[in-house]
């Protein structure tokens, strides 16, 4: 299966109260990526699909280990927690993004995160036409989860509102919704 493009999301109003055909997420500031693993390499790709796998040397490691040698085609985030508030910064992503050999320093200095939300593939099967709550079921049994790597969870049933809420309250960009049969 081929590294395909992600799908971006559209700025929109909420669905409605009761939508119960709906999934929220958080959304991530940072840059979105798809991560390929496959007999031991991993690499990042752009939403354009240009490899960005040098700019984050320190992310293949983390993957390859918690992949534990599986073929997979995952769809997430980047992202640089601001040291003071956790929450995710693009400013401070920005000083990593087109660097492709960024040194030790500005490593330690600007750490990057992983937050992984889609399988889009798994040894060479496409997931990709399962329905969106069977894909997240799929990955949260990968159990993708480490000091730099994480799976996000996702909310169903619930307010909208109360989802825009807590994401400002903690520093976040705004949430994003998913149909959950898509």
């Amino acid at each position: 299966m081929s590294v395909p493009a992600p799908m971006l999301a559209t700025s929109g109003r909420p669905p409605p109260e009761g939508a119960d055909q709906w999934a929220v997420e958080m959304k991530w500031d940072g840059m979105r990526t798809i991560c390929r693993t496959r007999s031991g390499r991993v690499d990042f790709y752009s939403r354009n699909l240009n490899n960005v796998t040098s700019c984050f040397p320190e992310l293949g490691p983390a993957m390859s280990e918690l992949g534990a040698g599986r073929d997979l085609i995952l769809d997430g985030e980047i992202a640089a927690p601001d040291p003071a508030t956790g929450a995710p910064s693009f400013a401070r992503l920005q000083r990593r993004m087109h660097l492709t050999r960024p040194s030790v320093e500005l490593r330690r200095a600007v750490p990057v995160q992983l937050f992984v939300f889609d399988l889009l593939g798994i040894d060479g099967e496409n997931t990709m036409v399962l329905a969106y709550v069977d894909r997240r079921a799929r990955l949260a049994d990968l159990g993708l989860s480490g000091p730099s790597v994480q799976t996000p969870p996702y909310w169903t049933g619930i307010s909208v509102d109360i989802m825009l809420d807590t994401a400002a309250s903690h520093g976040l960009e705004g949430v994003v919704s998913k149909r959950i049969d898509s």
